[in-house]
């Protein structure tokens, strides 16, 4: 088996994707999430794309054809289903324990096959792939294939301030005071979540239902569990720029006077 440098599940590449892409999208079938435990009964399946061209890459999920600069690229059919996940859900964080619930459900696996086939796929897709532009780790989070614009859009990324309070949705990082505090995925998304609501208050059930990762198999019970972690990483501000409370019998709230809320987007 081949294996993986050091670093390559810890790095970051910063450098921002060129906006040379043409995506094309048809009502094709969906790819089936049986572990995905925010999918709600009535919610409506999106269009996904059947091929994307980012700069020299050509990916055709309709011929299951890629080419890089014109060159054919031979993918075992494994690395093809791990890049079609990828291609259809463009511009998400997907942890390994996701990637492992939905690509690898019916084996036995540990969560490093999914490094393992990430740097399988950079060493064919990627132009360098020690500093990938197109399939990206997230430090503390997963990975994410970046595609500059869908159907046209541009993408945009945000970061959150609360007075000393930030969370970059783009980076999935959260700092407190100038310090990066590590929140796991599920944790970082119901942050994310109740500080882009900010004074909202959100029952539990609607969060089980909004924060994709929720083990909706625990119950309601697993939101609480989530909220008391995060509030011992999050402790509240003594300025009262921010404060994670519950509001009994009803559900969370994340706090914040309107002066000291801030977006920037990029």
């Amino acid at each position: 088996m081949a294996t993986l440098p050091q670093d390559d599940s810890a790095r970051v590449c910063n450098s921002a994707p060129q906006a040379d892409v043409e995506v094309s999208v048809h009502d094709i079938a969906p790819m089936e999430h049986p572990h995905r435990e925010d999918a709600g009964p009535h919610q409506e399946e999106p269009l996904y794309p059947t091929s994307i061209s980012v700069r020299d890459l050509r990916i055709d999920l309709a011929k299951r054809h890629v080419t890089r600069s014109g060159l054919d690229l031979r993918l075992t059919d494994q690395e093809f289903q791990v890049l079609r996940y990828f291609v259809t859900h463009p511009n998400e964080v997907w942890s390994r324990d996701e990637l492992l619930k939905a690509l690898w459900s019916d084996t036995f696996v540990t969560p490093r096959i999914v490094d393992l086939y990430v740097y399988r796929l950079r060493k064919k897709i990627e132009q360098d792939f020690r500093n990938p532009s197109h399939l990206r780790t997230v430090q503390g989070a997963g990975y994410i294939l970046e595609i500059p614009r869908l159907n046209g859009q541009q993408t945009t990324k945000a970061a959150l301030r609360f007075g000393e309070l930030h969370i970059d949705l783009a980076r999935c990082r959260f700092t407190l005071s100038g310090k990066h505090i590590h929140l796991y995925p599920c944790e970082f998304r119901l942050l994310s979540f109740l500080a882009s609501h900010p004074n909202k208050v959100w029952s539990r059930k609607r969060l089980l239902e909004a924060v994709r990762g929720m083990n909706s198999s625990a119950g309601l019970r697993t939101v609480s569990v989530h909220m008391t972690r995060l509030r011992r990483k999050v402790p509240h501000d003594s300025e009262g720029s921010y404060r994670l409370q519950t509001v009994r019998r009803i559900g969370y709230v994340f706090l914040a006077p309107l002066k000291t809320q801030s977006t920037a987007r990029r």
